[in-house]
């Protein structure tokens, strides 16, 4: 469960760039100042508060996404979010539809690969997004476990992104973002 909260924080982070201005649609400059609050967040620490709140009612004889969406509200509500999960699910109803599909995918690398290409398909991603989203997805399957191989793909990744000109700072934020989530995740594992 760990990895596909991880991997939906992973979809999340890098379709918001598509979404993000739907959201963040205010005047006197109060985009910008959501944006800068977002750089100080702890996406990793996040993640696995998350799942602490998410874990705290889990039933372990069933796969209950209302469980997982309802620990995400609560999170982002008790520490005061400008964005509530409900408003990203009400933004877009094709991202939240593939949020759904990729919770019920368990995992399963070959199925989220394939949503993420129909998402990209579809113009819910760009280009760049769904091959490095591709790129993170085999860091986590073929590396998770091994710590240090996992860290150190990691940190290739990582550079990777950072000097990639051709990407905007948004995406390079959020995928910065998923780096953060997958290192907090990997410890946890």
């Amino acid at each position: 469960m760990k990895k596909v909260l991880s991997i939906m924080m992973l979809f999340i982070g890098v379709t918001s760039c598509t979404t993000e201005n739907d959201v963040h649609t205010n005047q006197d400059g109060q985009d910008q100042k959501d944006l800068k609050a977002r750089d100080f967040v702890n996406y990793g620490q996040m993640h696995n508060d998350i799942l602490e709140i998410y874990y705290e009612d889990y039933d372990y004889n069933s796969s209950d996404i209302s469980l997982m969406e309802n620990a995400v509200e609560e999170y982002l509500v008790e520490n005061e979010s400008p964005v509530t999960f409900n408003d990203v699910k009400s933004s877009n109803a094709a991202l939240y539809h593939y949020s759904q599909k990729l919770y019920t995918a368990e995992g399963n690398v070959s199925e989220i690969k394939n949503l993420f290409k129909e998402i990209n398909e579809e113009g819910l991603s760009s280009q760049k997004s769904y091959e490095y989203s591709l790129e993170l997805l085999d860091i986590f399957e073929l590396y998770e476990g091994d710590v240090v191989a996992f860290n150190d793909k990691l940190n290739l990744y990582r550079t990777k992104v950072n000097t990639d000109g051709s990407i905007d700072g948004d995406l390079k934020s959020n995928l910065l973002s998923a780096v953060e989530i997958a290192e907090y995740s990997h410890v946890l594992v």
